[in-house]
């Protein structure tokens, strides 16, 4: 079984029936997309636009198949079953002294097809409740009609 070891600079967990999590090498260019069932593949040269545009997506998968899929060269061979992922911050870990608990709002806006804005609204605040934010701390500020 091959194995390998990705160290990321970014990550997000997708809402997908097909993908599990995107990782992003920041210094690198490269790019791993773990999917639910079948392993986890490398891609190299994928800019971070393309890694945000994935991760912001209401589907990840379709965008996967459209943006990347084809488009940047698969540096895995396909799929590696067997891949440990490590976070740059892993390593500065181990120089901190003391330790930190941080809470602060980030403004977020994503383009959301819906019937009505009471129903984009709800499906915003869906998402990110499914992607770990705590439902009580999602605020939809506005929704504005495209």
């Amino acid at each position: 079984m091959k194995t390998a070891r990705f160290d990321y600079t970014d990550m997000s967990e997708v809402v997908s029936s097909a993908i599990d999590a995107l990782y992003y090498n920041s210094d690198s260019g490269e790019l791993a997309v773990k999917f639910n069932y079948s392993g986890t593949a490398f891609y190299e040269g994928v800019p971070y636009e393309i890694f945000r545009r994935v991760s912001e997506s209401d589907s990840p998968g379709s965008a996967y198949n459209n943006l990347i899929r084809g488009n940047f060269q698969n540096t895995s061979g396909g799929t590696i079953a067997d891949v440990t992922f490590a976070s740059h911050d892993d390593n500065a870990n181990e120089e901190l002294v003391n330790s930190y608990t941080v809470a602060g709002f980030v403004e977020f806006s994503h383009e959301i097809y819906a019937k009505s804005p009471r129903e984009a609204a709800e499906k915003f605040s869906n998402a990110l409740v499914n992607a770990g934010y705590h439902r009580e701390l999602v605020k939809v500020r506005e929704v504005i009609e495209n």
